[in-house]
Order: structure tokens, then C-alpha cells, then sequence
């Protein structure tokens, strides 16, 4: 899952808030 994403982001890339990637809300 871990692509390009930037530092802020880099938590979501743990898969943490998958659910809340799919709304885009991150």
C-alpha cells in the first residue's frame, strides 16, 4: 500500500485507517 505518500500521511500507510482512506478524509 505504501506508494508515494508524504510524511503526514505515513501513518495512514500502516494501515491504521484503511476504512478512512477509501473517503479520503486523511
Amino acid at each position: 500500500m505504501r506508494k508515494e505518500l508524504p510524511e503526514s500521511v505515513d501513518w495512514v500507510a500502516e494501515g491504521v485507517v484503511t476504512p478512512v482512506l477509501d473517503q479520503g478524509d486523511y
